[in-house]
């Protein structure tokens, strides 16, 4: 049975033989009344599951909506044991957010130093890093609704990052050019070295803004070589030579082919007259496999070797 009036999508596949989902009546109905003005019918091709029973299908979870045009919405949804699952999964995860996010809105309520506020802040980081994973993930692996408020929590974390950074500038006279909580991290790390002062720092550090951080490790102003890293990128600073050579040199001693990354040396721009570039150099990854995502945390050691190895 051939219908003029049924809803095609120019980007899906149909077979010869559809099921219609009918809105307003039956295909009849809806055929008789399709081109009247008033007409509140709609007749689409349907694109789901059937099944015998409706028990049979178990849970069914929207995971995304896309948008083809202004027109168009299109949701995408899943069914089964594996809804039920991510379903479960979306509400533990957010449940676990919500309890640290109110534990530490607790602790900052009731912070009176830089360094309680100090350590509200790296909590805070910790758990948007934890978000950003989470939202970051597979699409079929949250639901949709879930995903949406972990996104109003994120959004409430910056919130709050933002306060106690304005807390912390007050308490601490901090320029108004450099992030107070990095400034507390930097000096936090390197108080608490326990390393030979011939090698080198090399730590995890949460760098967002490149240009706040350079202008806070310069306000800190390390006296030894310090390597942070973030993601797929290590930034190196020394306080007397130029760390582009200290980062091409440490580039030669990596090898890291056999993980499918290749290496880039990136001369840090100067941010201004005070914060000289040349003291600061990246080392980025970069992946020969078209991988989406790579970060230098499982490659710690063999970073830590090779800044060490060619320090100047």
């Amino acid at each position: 049975m051939q219908k003029s009036f049924v809803k095609r999508f120019a980007w899906e596949s149909y077979p010869q033989l559809v099921r219609v989902v009918c809105i307003g009546g039956d295909i009849e109905t809806i055929g008789r009344s399709i081109d009247s003005p008033s007409s509140l019918y709609s007749a689409e091709l349907c694109g789901g599951t059937h099944v015998h029973q409706t028990n049979d299908l178990v849970d069914v979870v929207i995971v995304g909506l896309r948008s083809r045009n202004q027109a168009v919405k299109e949701f995408v949804a899943i069914s089964g044991e594996h809804a039920a699952r991510s379903r479960s999964c979306g509400q533990q995860m957010l449940s676990e957010v919500s309890n640290k996010l109110d534990a530490i809105q607790e602790a900052y309520t009731q912070a009176d130093s830089a360094d309680k506020l100090l350590v509200c802040a790296e909590d805070l980081i910790s758990l948007q890093s934890h978000a950003d994973l989470l939202t970051g993930g597979s699409e079929e692996e949250l639901p949709f609704v879930h995903r949406c408020t972990l996104g109003r929590y994120q959004k409430h974390i910056q919130r709050m990052l933002g306060e106690i950074r304005n807390a912390m500038r007050k308490l601490n006279d901090t320029p108004a050019l450099v992030d107070p909580v990095m400034v507390g991290q930097l000096r936090k790390l390197l108080k608490e070295r326990t390393l030979p002062p011939t090698s080198v720092v090399v730590e995890p550090f949460n760098i967002t803004n490149y240009k706040k951080f350079a202008q806070s490790i310069f306000y800190v102003f390390p006296r030894e070589p310090i390597v942070l890293f973030h993601k797929a990128s290590a930034v190196l600073f020394h306080p007397q030579a130029k760390a582009v050579d200290w980062a091409n040199g440490a580039a030669r001693w990596l090898d890291l082919s056999d993980s499918g990354l290749d290496l880039r040396v990136e001369a840090f721009k100067e941010v201004d007259p005070s914060c000289p570039g040349n003291r600061l150099a990246i080392l980025r990854l970069v992946s020969l496999k078209g991988q989406r995502q790579h970060d230098w945390q499982p490659h710690f050691s063999k970073l830590s070797h090779s800044v060490t190895a060619a320090l100047p």
